[in-house]
């Protein structure tokens, strides 16, 4: 139904100039949620999509959320504008794309009309723990014996990617 208001009836065969109609052809954005196994925020040979993780999306009037299939997910029947799209990451999990702190946690896509945007993707790691002591190996047969004492005061440096001059935690 289309209703244009303010126009002089001024009976049949009148002429009115300056009104315009447009249409748009409705979008949609879709993406992947996979399990980065080696949390090198890329999709890998082996890399497994995670169901059931929440996808959110906001923006142009559109607010809603959905849950992976397979890894998969779809948001259609988008007008154009601009959509924020993210994800509830779960506890024991830590998300790898979009790279945290470098970019953003979210995806930021201007959907035009009838545009398909795809790989929208996110990709998360299980939470790890690293574990070590250090000795004074004094035999130096690179046991941790009865001979070996605990070294007290050391600091560990841990690095995301060899040769990085910046520690991820020390």
């Amino acid at each position: 139904t289309l209703e244009i208001l303010n126009i002089p009836n001024e009976g049949a065969g009148q002429t009115y100039d300056g009104y315009r109609f447009g249409n748009y052809e409705l979008g949609s954005i879709a993406g992947f949620k996979w399990h980065d196994e080696n949390a090198n925020g890329g999709i890998d040979v082996g890399d497994e999509g995670l169901p059931n993780w929440n996808i959110w999306i906001e923006g142009a009037s559109y607010n809603d959320n959905t849950n992976t299939e397979g890894g998969t997910y779809v948001f259609s029947e988008l007008a154009p504008g601009v959509y924020e799209i993210g994800e509830n990451v779960e506890e024991g999990w830590v998300q790898t794309y979009p790279s945290i702190p470098l970019d953003s946690e979210t995806h930021t896509v201007t959907v035009t009309s009838g545009q398909v945007v795809v790989n929208v993707n996110f990709g998360n790691v299980g939470d790890s723990t690293i574990a070590g002591s250090k000795w004074n190996d004094e035999d130096g047969d690179g046991e941790h014996g009865d001979e070996g004492t605990p070294e007290e005061d050391f600091t560990f440096n841990l690095y995301r990617v060899e040769g990085e001059s910046e520690p991820v935690f020390v």
